[in-house]
């Protein structure tokens, strides 16, 4: 590493170390290796930033282990959805989602920057969180949504979900640290919400859903965002969703 960006470096380190000690916890330097520290500070402002905005998160990723170990395939589900449940309505499942992903952002370039994950372990990484979080998200918001409007239904009363495809990188399971995600989504069949105070159609239901879903994922607020979400790549353009059939 160059001398001018090693000396960067420890000035980020020493930061963060002052912030932490000033907030009542152990200095940064006695807590992980210092080289590694200098390395990812050298290597990514985004890391070096979140770790002086929230001097406990390090502490907290050594604590629990997750530096060192590679996610389980279901680990990111997990960690979404606990975070979620403890929302209280969007606005707190917007913050929980920024908040966990800031944590796993920095996890993820740790392991990435001192050699703990290779090209393949970050991309795969990358994609599951974005699947979490999307996943998470339309568990949170589609009982919001039917508690409001009812819940869809196909004309023989069975109960519409929402379909979401992956494209791009995402599809591909290549998801950089700068990648949009790519969606489109789709439901099963026209119909209507079964609800006793105000009916609407399948496809307002699931185009209010998908532009909910785009602003607790992609809409920039204090807190940064999750994920930027790209939904150009849909057939026939126009609105966020299509029918099942379009796809046979």
């Amino acid at each position: 590493m160059p001398d001018d960006l090693k000396a960067a470096a420890r000035q980020k380190v020493s930061d963060c170390s002052k912030v932490a000690e000033g907030a009542g916890r152990q200095s940064l330097f006695y807590m992980v290796d210092e080289d590694d520290l200098c390395r990812v500070f050298a290597f990514s402002e985004y890391a070096a930033r979140q770790c002086l905005r929230n001097p406990g998160m390090i502490r907290e990723l050594l604590e629990s282990g997750d530096l060192e170990r590679l996610y389980p395939t279901d680990q990111y589900q997990q960690y979404v959805a606990r975070a979620a449940g403890q929302a209280a309505d969007e606005d707190g499942l917007a913050v929980a989602l920024r908040r966990l992903r800031h944590r796993e952002m920095v996890r993820i370039a740790w392991r990435d920057l001192t050699g703990r994950a290779d090209l393949f372990e970050t991309m795969a990484e990358l994609s599951a969180l974005a699947d979490a979080c999307v996943q998470q998200g339309l568990d949170f918001l589609y009982p919001l949504l039917c508690s409001k409007y009812g819940q869809p239904e196909d004309a023989s009363g069975n109960a519409q979900q929402m379909v979401v495809f992956a494209m791009g990188k995402l599809g591909g399971r290549e998801l950089n640290f700068s990648s949009d995600i790519d969606l489109m989504f789709a439901f099963p069949e026209a119909g209507q919400t079964r609800s006793d105070h105000r009916s609407i159609s399948n496809e307002e239901f699931f185009t209010r859903l998908v532009r909910r879903l785009i602003d607790v994922i992609g809409k920039s607020t204090p807190e940064g965002f999750v994920f930027r979400v790209d939904t150009r790549l849909r057939p026939y353009g126009g609105g966020f969703w299509t029918r099942n059939a379009a796809w046979k």
